[in-house]
Formats: structure tokens, C-alpha cells, sequence
């Protein structure tokens, strides 16, 4: 089973053998220079850099440690083993730091950074950072990231850096600042004392001063070269000799001593040097199970400890002595020398039985990595089948799989259908549409080729993902019908303990049932779902929570909307939600608060929001930042309205997310309109509809609005007309609202004012029981003159009162004192000072009310106002509030207290 852990022996300093030589006047110099931003610990191969950082670190509990290799150049990764040697050794490090990395697209280096510096001057805790191998990263975001690092440092943090040459950083002005701290080669290299430490360890002084000071010249004091030497020289008949015999660059050095030191190795010595010198690290299981079967018996413990003994260049990588690697220059020349004795079998089968080992352990990526290298592509790409579903829940940002599919040859996905079935799935984070639908389709050709060997197990379950892929495509296609069929056909076949792809599948199939007309069914599916494997703890609870309240707002119930994001965030309390979902209940409470014009509500969610940058889902933030947007127009703010606009146009662009680009594109033109300025044509977007959408910003709604300003009062009527027609097909009534709306102003600004208000009376009955405001009062002067019209002749006098005052006009008392304070105040004059709430119960709420205190249920109240239960519970839970009672026997009583129940009310 796949497990998303990092390697913990890179994180572990390198055990110090007793051999090593005290290097104290190297680590005085260490002691001096840890007052400074860096210590560079810069030298080719083989001069002791790590050595000498974990000999001066041995005793200090506060210094964390990464041992760095190529893969670590991606930046998600780097970060990743970054903050978990920093949370060694501060306990907590990394809350600020972590919610980012799981960005579908990750923020800029330079955010990082600031987060990481950020959570690191808070720590108070005073430690040393060693990065070793720093030579191995190659990614121009990495070095940035530690560049802005270095350069806003805390006090409290001294990095180690310990490299094969000068990392691409601005040193020299560093230097200049006295930020750095330089050991180098020369500094490294053994002294002829040291040297001398070195070749005679024990009492017995086995080496002469005159060849300890003839190697120590020829070698340049280079610690691997006198290593080697030693070696070598146990058998040598004249060890002066043999020093006078070999000079030259380090590389003729290391092939001379190499071939010397393997030379005098007994053969299973030597096959295990060449075999395990193909791995990064090892361990005796691994080795035992990569030389079972062959001629010989090993026992790859007594072979490790007999390395050990012989000093030969091994690397303890954990206290426990579990797992091992070679000095790197060893493991380069192992490497070379392996080539010609180890045949191109043998070093398959090795490989692939490394493979097995690895993925038994479930550490898939070093799986994979041996599999490739054995040409086993089939056992590599069934591997991430069988591994997806867990990555898919436990890494949101597609990161990890995108690094596994790298991993293989080009051609690889046009062979085995578990590659594109899951690239398709990173292409659905990215809702890149185009890109997904060609690799569903290579998934299932590939699928159902008769040359496809997958077991049954296999293939229904990537045909479950497609199943998957193909509802969510078809979903935001606008084709509901066949979206809901491919949800049913996913929950038929992904097993359930896949969570992430069956409750994906759930949501697109209530969503889309939702979409046909069938709320109630798909209400229910979602309430199985909350019941079942979404119960109070479930990691995919945010999943069902957002696909409700989704549903909610195409009905235009603000009631239950605003209900479901108060679950999130009251789950959140207890089991933290993930801020994907956590952010997107404060969106839509946002949403919720602005329909209903209350701007320091919907400005404070839409805030939190906007703090969370990168953080949550990238169409959502960006329509956050339109919701500021809108708030500061209402506020008259133009110029901070066109600031959020232009930075929701600059995270789009940034995110590279084609589809919050059109939306902030759309959006400038709204913004345009309502401010006054000129206006330019909004594009037409066809990949995508907006009936089953539940953004602030509607492109289809703008575009209208756009006729209309330029007096192309057809085309715009026409346009509204086929937008109706796609929000009833799809259920949408919030749009259809919206749309009818604008339609009123279309009709009025063409000069049938008449047709005009029955459309606007129409609508207010529709929109008065949602409670909806600033659909009407962003429609501007022209709607305020009509709502001006109809309000002596309005069925919903009260509702209009309250728009005409969310539009800032105080209505004359003689023409509001009738109908309003029958609505309004529906009390005795005595009991108006004692009301428990300052908004009255709209209609449908005192209707609820009364069937309440006939002690119906919420489903009898349900058929009888042909509502859902959900919608009920909405209500009353909106009444106790307003009535400030906590249940429905205190909220009769307050009835009865305020006149509520009487019949004529």
C-alpha cells in the first residue's frame, strides 16, 4: 500500500565512525563562523565535508539535517524534507509552510520563502540547518527560495550548507555583508598531522613518516586518495614504494587506488560492492532478498559487517544501523566498474526484484524507479494503479503522481491505461478540459484492447476512474443527463474504501440529478453519503458539504447554504477541515452575504479568504477577490474595486488557470459598466455553459448587460431568452432570477415598460422568499424606477421597501405605513418594544411557523409547501434565530407571546 512519507534516513545525520580523525582546528573555525548567516562548506568528492559537520554537530540536539539527491530539485519535495528536518528538532513547525504545498499549482518562490522565514521567526528556538549534497539541486525555484531565505535570515537559524561547488547565489556580496563563513578544499584537505592520525590509528605505527609525508603530498591531503592508499597498502611488499607510484589529478588517483582495493577483495566481497553499489541506500533485507536464489547463500547482514570493519567507505545512515550507502565517490566508481562484470541480466533481475521489495514496503517511488530500469513498464504502470486512490486522497496538489508519471518513458502512456487514467486525474485539478477528455479516451481504447493483460480487479477499477473523469467532464460540459449516467456507472464500480473517486462520484451524481429536477433524490444520496462514509471525522465530508451547498445555490436557498458552511466550520472545530474545503465555506458565506447586501459580512468572509491565498481551490479565491470587488463598488470605492478586479485578472494569469482568466476578463466588463467607464465586448465562451455554475461572476449575465448598454436590445432579449431556457433546463433558479431580472431591464430600456414590470412583479415573487437583494439592486438606476412603479401595486409591497432601501431611498411614511406594518410589525402597539429579533419572518417563515405549532414534521411540512426537508429545517432553523429560542417548543410559546399565530397574520 502506498504510503506518502519522506525517507527517514535523510533525515538522519550521517553515524560518525570511531576511525574518523578529529578535525579540531576545522571545527574551532565552525565554532567561530556559526555567528554568521552560512557556513559553505565547499570541496570536490572525497575531502570529508559531511564528516566534518557531523563530527561538529554530534553533540548538539538542536541541529536538523537533510541529505539532498537529484529528485529533491523539485520544489514541492525540497520544501517538504525541509520543513520536516526543522520540525525535528521545533515540534510544530510547518502549520504556515504545509497548506501550501498542496496547491494544485504552487506559489511563488518567493511566497514560500517569506511563509518558511515567517514561521522560523516565531520559533524562538535557536538551531542549525545543514543541507548536504546541495550540489544535487538543480531547480532555479529552489535556489531562489533559499536565497530570500538567506538573505531575511532569523536570528535564530544558521544554515550548513555542505556542496561540491559554489551554489548560483549572489556569494560575493555576501561575503562583502560578512554573511559567510568559507571552508573550502584546501581547508578540508589532511595536514601532514592529520594525515599521519589517519594511516596510523592505533599505537602501532604501521606507516613510516617519511611515506605518511610522501602520500600526503602526492594526494594533496585528500582524504579519499589516503583512504584508498591504506587500503592498498596493507599487501603492498614496500609501502614507500607504492607511495612514490601513483600522482596525478584525483581522478587517475581514485581509478588507480580503486582497481588496487577491489583487486585484494575476496570474489563475495566484491559481487556485493558491485550489486548494492546500484542503490541510493540499502539495507540487509533488501540485499538478502535481491541475492536470494542465486548459487551462493549470503547473509547480507555478516557482508555489512564485515564492510564495516574493512572500512570500506560505508555510510551509516541511521543510529540503528538499518540502512547504509557508500561514499559517493565510491558509488560512482563501484558504478563504473560494475559495467563490464555484471551482466545485463543479472542487473535486471536485480532491479526487478528491488522493485518488489520496495513497493511490499509501499514505497512506490523507489519501486517504480527499479521496475523502469529493469524494462518492466507493465509492473511500474500497474503499480500506480494500484496505488492511485491513495495519493489521490492523501497529496490534493497531483504533485507526487505528476512526479511517478515523469518517471516514465514518452510513449509509456500509449501502452498500459492506468498512465493516462491518471494523468487525467491531474488534469481534473487544473479543470483542464481539453486535456482530459484525450487521455480518457487513450485510457479506455487501451482499456478494452485485446492485447490489455490487466487482471478484472484492475480493470474495473480504472474503468470506475474513467467513469469518474467522464461525470466530472461531462458536468461542466452542461451535459447533466450524461454526467449523472457515467457518476452511477463510478459508484457501481470503484470500491468505496477508494474515498476520494466514489465521493467525487456521488457529488457529480446529486449534482447532476439536482440538474434533471431531482433535488430530493439528490439530496438524499448526498445525506446516505454524510451518514455513511462521510460520517463526522471523514477527510471527505468537505467533498459532500460543498456539493450540498452547491445545490442549495442553484435553488437560491441562502437559508440552507448559509446553514451547510456553518457545519463546516463547526466540523472544523473538532476535526480539522482541509482548507480547500475550510476556505470554500467561507465563500460561500460570503457569497450568501452579499446577495442579501450585508457588505461587512460578506467582506469579512470574502477577507478570509483572500488571507488564505493559495491555499484553496484557485476558481474560488478568484472569485473571493470579485467579491471584494463588488463590495468596494457598493461602497463606492471604484478605484479598490478595480484593484481587486485587476488582482483577480493577475492570480488567474499566475495560476495559469484558463478559466478564471475568461471570468476575470468577463468581469472587467461588469466592472466597466458599473462604474461608468468605457466598455469593451466581452468574449463568448463556448467550451463551457453557465447554468450549472454558482459563480458571483456570470459571463452569460454580462454579456447581456453589455446589449444592453450598447441598445442591441433584440440580441439581448434573444441572448436572456436561450440563457433561461439552459437555467430551467438545469433547475438553476438562482439564474433564472438573475436572468429574468435583467430581462425586465432589457424589456423597459427598449420601451416596453409595461411587459417590463409584469416580468419584474413576476420575478419579485420568485425572489422575495430567498431573500435576494443585490440581484436587483446591481441592475441600477433603471431598476429603481421601475421598483418605484410597482411598489403601491406590488403583492410583495414590504420586499420592494426593503430593496428600494438597500438602493439608499427612504420610501415617505403615507406610502409604506399600510402595507408595510401589516407585514412588518404585526403587533399590538404595546408589545413592538419587546420583539426578540430586528428582521420580521418573511411569508414562507411564518407559514413554517404555524405548521410547526401543529407539530407536523419537517417531511409533512415539506409536501405541504412542496419543499424538501432540507428547505424546512433551513427555515426553522432561521426562525429559532431570529426568534432567539433554541427548539420548537420555546419558538410556539414566543409565538404565541407576539401575536405570531393569530390567523389573520
Amino acid at each position: 500500500m502506498f504510503t506518502n512519507i519522506l525517507i527517514k534516513t535523510k533525515l538522519s545525520r550521517p553515524v560518525i565512525s570511531e576511525k574518523a580523525v578529529p578535525r579540531l582546528r576545522l571545527i574551532s573555525r565552525l565554532e567561530e563562523g556559526i555567528k554568521k548567516r552560512v557556513t559553505l562548506i565547499s570541496a570536490p568528492a572525497g575531502y570529508g565535508k559531511t564528516t566534518l559537520a557531523a563530527q561538529w554537530l554530534a553533540q548538539d540536539t538542536r541541529a536538523a539535517w537533510v541529505s539532498l539527491d537529484p529528485s529533491d530539485s523539485e520544489p514541492e519535495r525540497f520544501l517538504r524534507y525541509l520543513v520536516a528536518a526543522i520540525e525535528s528538532v521545533v515540534p510544530g513547525f510547518g502549520a504556515g509552510i504545509l497548506p501550501l504545498l498542496v496547491s494544485p499549482t504552487l506559489p511563488p518562490p518567493d511566497y514560500l520563502a517569506d511563509t518558511v522565514i515567517s514561521e522560523l521567526s516565531v520559533t524562538g528556538t535557536p538551531f542549525s540547518l545543514v543541507l548536504d549534497d546541495y550540489h544535487t539541486i538543480a531547480d532555479e525555484t529552489v535556489q531562489k527560495i533559499i536565497i530570500r531565505i538567506v538573505q531575511h535570515l532569523p536570528d535564530n537559524l544558521h544554515m550548513v550548507i555542505l556542496t561540491r561547488k559554489y551554489p548560483p547565489w549572489p556569494l560575493s556580496l555576501w561575503r562583502v555583508r560578512g554573511w559567510i563563513n568559507d571552508i573550502r578544499a584546501g581547508d578540508l584537505s589532511f595536514s601532514g598531522e592529520e594525515a599521519r592520525s589517519f594511516l596510523n590509528p592505533g599505537p602501532n605505527r604501521d606507516v613510516s613518516d617519511k611515506t605518511v609525508e610522501m602520500l600526503q603530498r602526492r594526494t594533496e591531503g585528500w582524504i579519499v586518495g589516503l583512504q584508498m592508499a591504506r587500503l592498498s597498502m596493507v599487501h603492498a611488499d614496500n609501502p614507500e614504494t607504492f607511495a612514490m607510484n601513483f600522482s596525478g589529478s584525483d581522478r587517475l588517483i581514485a581509478d588507480f587506488l580503486m582497481d588496487e582495493v577491489l583487486s585484494l577483495q575476496h570474489s563475495e566481497i566484491f559481487d556485493f560492492l558491485i550489486v548494492t553499489a546500484m542503490f541510493e541506500r540499502f539495507c540487509a533485507s533488501l540485499c538478502d532478498h535481491l541475492l536470494a536464489n542465486e548459487s551462493e547463500i549470503r547473509d547480507s547482514h555478516n557482508l555489512i559487517e564485515l564492510l564495516k570493519k574493512e572500512n570500506l567507505f560505508l555510510v551509516a545512515l541511521d543510529s540503528e544501523g538499518d540502512w547504509y550507502r557508500y561514499h559517493h565517490l565510491f558509488q560512482t566508481l563501484l558504478t563504473r566498474k560494475m559495467k563490464p562484470v555484471l551482466l545485463a541480466e543479472r542487473r535486471t533481475r536485480i532491479h526487478r526484484r528491488a522493485g518488489e521489495w520496495f513497493a511490499g514496503r509501499g514505497l512506490i517511488e523507489e519501486a517504480v524507479t527499479h521496475l523502469i530500469a529493469a524494462g518492466d513498464i507493465n509492473a511500474a504502470a500497474e503499480l500506480i494503479g494500484e496505488n492511485l486512490h491513495m495519493t489521490l486522497e492523501q497529496d490534493l496538489s497531483r504533485r507526487t503522481l505528476l512526479r511517478w508519471l515523469k518517471m516514465f518513458p514518452k510513449d509509456a502512456e500509449n501502452k498500459h491505461p492506468a498512465l493516462p487514467a491518471a494523468h487525467a486525474c491531474c488534469k481534473m485539478s487544473h479543470l483542464d478540459f481539453a486535456g482530459m477528455r484525450s487521455l480518457m479516451d487513450e485510457a479506455e481504447n487501451l482499456l478494452h484492447s485485446p492485447v490489455c493483460t490487466i487482471d478484472e480487479s484492475m480493470r474495473r477499477i480504472l474503468q470506475g476512474y474513467i467513469y469518474v473523469q467522464r461525470s466530472f467532464y461531462l458536468y461542466w460540459q452542461g451535459d447533466v443527463k450524461d454526467a449523472l449516467h457515467h457518476a452511477r456507472q463510478a459508484i457501481n464500480s470503484v470500491p468505496r474504501h477508494h474515498s476520494w473517486a466514489y465521493n467525487i462520484a456521488t457529488m457529480y451524481a446529486a449534482s447532476s440529478l439536482a440538474s434533471i429536477g431531482r433535488r430530493e433524490e439528490s439530496l438524499q444520496l448526498l445525506s446516505e453519503a454524510l451518514s455513511g462514509d462521510c460520517s463526522a471525522g471523514s477527510r471527505n465530508i468537505g467533498i459532500i458539504l460543498m456539493a450540498r451547498m452547491g445545490i442549495h445555490c442553484y435553488e437560491g436557498n441562502l437559508d440552507a447554504v448559509e446553514e451547510i458552511a456553518g457545519q463546516v466550520l463547526e466540523s472544523h472545530k473538532t476535526v480539522p477541515v482541509a482548507d480547500f474545503w475550510l476556505n470554500a465555506a467561507y465563500y460561500f458565506l460570503g457569497f450568501v452575504a452579499y446577495e442579501r447586501n450585508l457588505m461587512d459580512r460578506a467582506a469579512d468572509c470574502f477577507g478570509r479568504v483572500e488571507q488564505m491565498i493559495y491555499r484553496v481551490n484557485t476558481p474560488v479565491y478568484h472569485d473571493c477577490l470579485i467579491g471584494l470587488a463588488l463590495v468596494a463598488l457598493a461602497g463606492q470605492k471604484t478605484a479598490k474595486a478595480r484593484e481587486y478586479a485587476d488582482r483577480a485578472l493577475s492570480f488567474a494569469i499566475e495560476m495559469n488557470d484558463l478559466y478564471s482568466r475568461q471570468m476575470s476578463d468577463s468581469f472587467h466588463t461588469r466592472l466597466a459598466m458599473l462604474s461608468g467607464k468605457v466598455l469593451t465586448e466581452p468574449a463568448l465562451f463556448p467550451s463551457t455553459i453557465d447554468s450549472n455554475k454558482f459563480w458571483l461572476e456570470i459571463p452569460g449575465l454580462t454579456r447581456a448587460e453589455y446589449l444592453i448598454s450598447q441598445s442591441e436590445f433584440r440580441s439581448a432579449l434573444s441572448f436572456i431568452e436561450d440563457a433561461l431556457k439552459q437555467a430551467k433546463q438545469h433547475h438553476n433558479t438562482r439564474q433564472m432570477i438573475q436572468f429574468l431580472v435583467v430581462k425586465s431591464v432589457a424589456l423597459k430600456c427598449a420601451g416596453r415598460r409595461k411587459h417590463a414590470l409584469g416580468v419584474l412583479e413576476k420575478t419579485l415573487g420568485m425572489a422575495e422568499p430567498l431573500g435576494f437583494v443585490r440581484t436587483f439592486v446591481d441592475r441600477g438606476p433603471v431598476m429603481l424606477e421601475m421598483l418605484n412603479e410597482l411598489l403601491n401595486s406590488s403583492s410583495v409591497p414590504h420586499y420592494i421597501i426593503r430593496l428600494l432601501s438597500a438602493f439608499g431611498q427612504v420610501v415617505p411614511e403615507q406610502r409604506s405605513a399600510s402595507p408595510f406594518s401589516d407585514i412588518a410589525t404585526p403587533f399590538k402597539s404595546g408589545q413592538a418594544a419587546n420583539l426578540p429579533y430586528d428582521n420580521p419572518l418573511t411569508r414562507r417563515e411564518r407559514d413554517v411557523l404555524k405548521m410547526l405549532a401543529k407539530h407536523l414534521t419537517y417531511r409533512e411540512i415539506a409536501e405541504n409547501l412542496f419543499v424538501s426537508p432540507e428547505t424546512v429545517k433551513s427555515h426553522a432553523a432561521r426562525i429559532y434565530r431570529k426568534l432567539r429560542v433554541s427548539g420548537r417548543g420555546q419558538a410556539i410559546d414566543a409565538a404565541k407571546k407576539f401575536g405570531l399565530l393569530s390567523e389573520n397574520k
